[in-house]
């Protein structure tokens, strides 16, 4: 055989671990190269991508298989999308493998996949995850059970069917939030002196509360017309979302109310709010402990490192339909939260998470599930009026 064999390539297994990265393994001369001159689209800029698409282009054979451990960013970044819909879609993607942190002194997680070279009508894959004593099976699924409307594969999605069927319930169809990232600056425009505006980055807001700020200096070398739209009362939320291992592994997403209009940096995004939903829901639900439940398994497929709240992730968060009715308790326990934000809201922040639970008609199992520390009792939970 060989590369131009008539059938198409080398081997009937192909199994590797790839270089990763995208910054310093390869320069820009060779991206430019694969992708002008060998017509390899890889938008990630990842080494692994680029292995992944030439190893099973070139390397496998017709019904061989390649099986690679990759980063576990493919999962669900959107830079990975192509790979996803012209290979794990396209083909038969036999297993899926989450591997997490798989070395030591390594930070970055990763995920293994075995892809077959023949397209099947009905595509079933075997997902599973590595834990700490050994690898746990989930299951066999349908894939396109798995594959989201964003194209990123949420392979959690099989072990929450119940819950995953009530959000499709009870989500809106609409587009309601559009996220809008901060201004990219550097120190030079930072000031500790007072300036006639207001600087906010990621770090200066906590939940429900802007905790300190600095103040923009050299204005006449900014884009001005870029700062002016944050100057107006909004929703923040920091862009890189924390991860929490105790008492166990969750996100948590981190929002506040500026009510100044304060001009922020790329650390922090702001949102364009449909008239159907108001702001002051819009933060509750983002601070809510369901929605960090959500995104941390079904949106950054229980990632720990380099979660970014970009937009493309914040399309894939259900917004419930709720009317403007209804939303009205939501805002008023905000206002609680914001009014006494140096006192202990967290009932405030508790009842705005059971609201929540049941807007989803989620039963207390269900919620058990998402909050393992929930402190209702069932028939509490259950007698709760909305």
């Amino acid at each position: 055989g060989g590369l131009n064999s008539a059938d198409g390539g080398y081997f009937d297994i192909v199994i590797g671990n790839p270089p990763y990265g995208f910054r310093t393994v390869l320069t820009k001369e060779q991206k430019e190269y694969f992708r002008k001159e060998q017509k390899i689209e890889f938008r990630s800029g990842d080494s692994a991508e680029l292995f992944v698409k030439i190893s099973f282009d070139n390397f496998t054979r017709p019904n061989g298989i390649l099986a690679f451990i990759i980063p576990k960013k493919s999962l669900y970044g959107d830079a990975w999308e192509d790979t996803r819909i012209n290979y794990w879609r396209k083909y038969d993607l036999k297993f899926i493998l989450d591997t997490g942190k798989s070395f030591d002194n390594v930070l970055l997680e990763a995920s293994v996949f075995g892809l077959k070279k023949v397209n099947v009508e009905i595509k079933i894959v075997s997902v599973s995850f590595l834990g700490k004593n050994g690898v746990n099976n989930v299951g066999k699924f349908l894939l396109d059970k798995l594959f989201a409307e964003s194209n990123t594969l949420q392979i959690y999605k099989a072990q929450f069917p119940s819950i995953i069927e009530k959000i499709e319930k009870i989500k809106s169809r609409e587009k309601l939030v559009e996220g809008k990232l901060g201004i990219a600056i550097g120190t030079d425009f930072f000031s500790d002196e007072e300036t006639d505006y207001k600087l906010l980055k990621g770090i200066d807001i906590g939940r429900y509360n802007i905790r300190s700020n600095r103040f923009l200096k050299n204005r006449e070398k900014l884009k001005w017309e870029n700062a002016m739209s944050f100057l107006k009362p909004k929703v923040l939320t920091q862009r890189l979302v924390a991860h929490i291992e105790k008492p166990f592994p969750h996100l948590k997403i981190t929002s506040c109310y500026d009510d100044e209009g304060i001009i922020i940096t790329n650390t922090l995004m702001s949102f364009e709010i449909n008239e159907k939903i108001t702001d002051k829901f819009w933060l509750g639900y983002l601070n809510s402990k369901f929605l960090s439940w959500y995104a941390y398994n079904f949106v950054y497929a229980r990632a720990i490192r380099g979660m970014d709240f970009y937009n493309f992730y914040i399309q894939q968060l259900p917004i419930p339909n709720i009317s403007l009715n209804q939303q009205k308790v939501f805002i008023e326990l905000v206002d609680k939260i914001l009014l006494n934000h140096n006192a202990n809201t967290s009932k405030w922040e508790k009842e705005i998470d059971i609201r929540i639970y049941r807007l989803f008609q989620l039963t207390y199992e269900e919620v058990k599930i998402i909050d393992p520390d929930f402190s209702l009792s069932e028939q509490e939970y259950n007698e709760f009026k909305i």
